[in-house]
Order: structure tokens, then sequence, then C-alpha cells
């Protein structure tokens, strides 16, 4: 996976639709991103983290019936 900031939007937006659809079937009361998730494993800086906690809060802010 290429860094987040060089992702298009689209890019960004399917690979965190999948990416909270995974954390959905892990519990569907609840969906954590915790800071080692994002800053360890996924290797992102602040910037990208910005973006990529933006586009999930659109994400499921559209989901949201």
């Amino acid at each position: 996976m290429g860094k987040f900031v060089e992702m298009k939007n689209e890019e960004l937006f399917d690979y965190i639709e999948r990416f909270i659809a995974e954390k959905i079937k892990e519990n569907s009361d609840e969906i954590r991103y915790s800071y080692f998730e994002l800053k360890v494993k996924l290797n992102m800086n602040e910037s990208e983290v910005d973006r990529f906690l933006k586009c999930s809060r659109i994400i499921l802010e559209e989901q949201r019936l």
C-alpha cells in the first residue's frame, strides 16, 4: 500500500469503506481505530491520519439512516 496522501479520493474512500466493513465484522456495536493501528501498522503521518479520519467520518455519516 502506498502513502495515503498519494491516493486519489476515490481510492481512499474505497479503502476506508473496506476497512470499516472489517471493523464492523469485528464488533458491530463500535468502530474503533487505535493510535497504534493508524500510526504504526498503517505507517501514517499526521496529515494522513487526519485525511483518513475525515473520510471515515463522511462515510459513516452517509451510512447512518
